[in-house]
Order: C-alpha cells, then structure tokens, then sequence
C-alpha cells in the first residue's frame, strides 16, 4: 500500500476525556508506522503543551495551534500568529464580556490567577508547560498563534460579531459547565496547516488521512482526502466524514485503521 500521511486530532481521538490512551490505540499507531505510514498531530495545542505521555507515542512533528505553526523535521515549516492589533482587539472583547481566557503563543502560555480556583483542572493543563503567570494583559505580543477562553455572559459565537471578519471562533464545552471555544485568525485552521506540512514534503493531497471528533476538527475533515470522524463526536462532525469509527473507547482508532488498510 501506497504510503499514507495521517492527520491525528488529540483530544477524543489519542486521548479519551480522562486523558487515557488505550492500548489499542498504542497498538494501532505502532503498526501503521511499522506499514511505512506517516502520522502526524493535528491539535489546537502548541506542540509544549501536548500530555508528554502522546509524544512518547513516537510523534515529533504535526500541525499545532489549530494550524498555527506547523513543524516537520523538528523545524517549523510556517508559523501564522495574530498581529498585535489583533490581540488587543481581542482581549478587549472578550474582558467587555467578563471571560477568562488565556493566551497562547508559540513559546508559552501567558495564564492568570483568577482561572486557578474555578478551572482546577484546566489551569494543571496551563501550567504543565512553559507559561508565565501575569496580572494584566502583556503590552505587546507579536507570536500568540491563539486564545482559549471560558465563563462569559454571551454565547461564544455572539463574540465573532464583535471580533469582526479577521477572527474566527471554534466554540467547545468544557467538562459539560463551561462555555467557551478558541479564538484563531480568520482562514488559520487545521486544513491550512495540512497543506503547508504537503507543501513542505512535496505530499499529494490524494495520500491524506484525517482523523477527528470536534468542532476543530471541521476544516481538515473536509480538506483531506479520506476523513474518519470518531465515534465519541457529535453528529454533525461525523456528518462531516467519509467514514463514522467506533467510540474512542470501543477501540474506534484501532478498527479505522484496520478498515482503512492501515493495519
């Protein structure tokens, strides 16, 4: 079989919600690489910030901050962060709506106190990793490649109103209390930084493979040739592929693969 280059979402894909990787899924990685086949991160995490536990997976490279910085080879290949004007209007709207937020860019995490008590566990995440804990926003910042935030008195996608056509918002819940989603340039998604990792490999977009579960996981579902939407997703995700696996936790990595000639 033709080698197959393979975009991997982390989150509901590697990882289930209690940040286990299933032996199955430990199984499946090894014996498509072991097949010739290239697999690659596609996160809305910077490569810091990725659980050290899917990086001993035998990853290295992939797309990053939801194709914000893509890195193969160990080098970054391209790297799109916000411009400054576009960070302070940001963080502007989003203190006007009274949410939490942090910032990330591509050498780490800019996390503030008051997320310490109400978000436990996603301040863990913030700091497992190089992060700076800060009072007030930075004056300047010329490499934030995206913003998570939380809480708020609006819907998250209410706030893309009011950010205007430059952003782009991926909305999420957080342990099923949370409103919030992830703030990204307009156009910067999973899907443009696949394309810059083929560009930079002289890849053919007919050899991609897609695997996913979340709303950003939208773009590259619908890039790559062939598009796995786990089994854990909701429907409209899985509206979005060419293939529905089982559930993460019914070994859904495992039997896509096999269905797909991988393994």
């Amino acid at each position: 079989m033709k080698q197959k280059l393979v975009f991997l979402d982390i989150d509901g894909t590697i990882l289930d919600q209690d940040d286990v990787i299933y032996d199955s899924t430990r199984e499946a990685l090894d014996l498509a690489r072991k097949n010739g086949h290239r697999l690659f991160l596609c996160t809305g995490r910077e490569k810091y910030a990725v659980y050290s536990g899917v990086m001993d997976l035998g990853f290295s490279d992939g797309v990053f901050a939801i194709g914000a910085h893509v890195i193969c080879d160990g080098k970054t290949v391209r790297h799109t962060p916000f411009t400054n004007e576009m960070y302070l209007k940001a963080v502007e709207v989003l203190k006007r709506h009274h949410y939490m937020y942090d910032l990330e860019a591509n050498d780490k995490v800019y996390a503030y106190e008051v997320m310490r008590e109400p978000l436990p566990y996603f301040w863990e995440w913030l700091t497992s990793g190089p992060y700076e804990i800060v009072e007030r926003d930075p004056e300047r910042l010329d490499n934030l490649d995206k913003i998570s935030f939380l809480g708020g008195d609006c819907p998250p996608m209410e706030l893309l109103k009011e950010l205007g056509p430059e952003f782009h918002i991926s909305p999420f819940v957080y342990r099923n209390v949370w409103q919030g989603g992830e703030i990204q340039r307009k156009g910067v998604n999973k899907a443009y930084g696949i394309q810059a990792a083929l560009d930079y490999l002289g890849a053919d977009i007919a050899d991609t493979i897609a695997v996913g579960d979340s709303m950003n996981d939208l773009e590259m579902l619908s890039y790559c040739k062939n598009s796995i939407a786990m089994g854990n997703a909701t429907d409209y995700v899985k509206s979005k592929a060419s293939y529905v696996a089982r559930n993460i936790k019914d070994d859904g990595l495992y039997w896509a693969f096999k269905d797909f000639g991988l393994i």
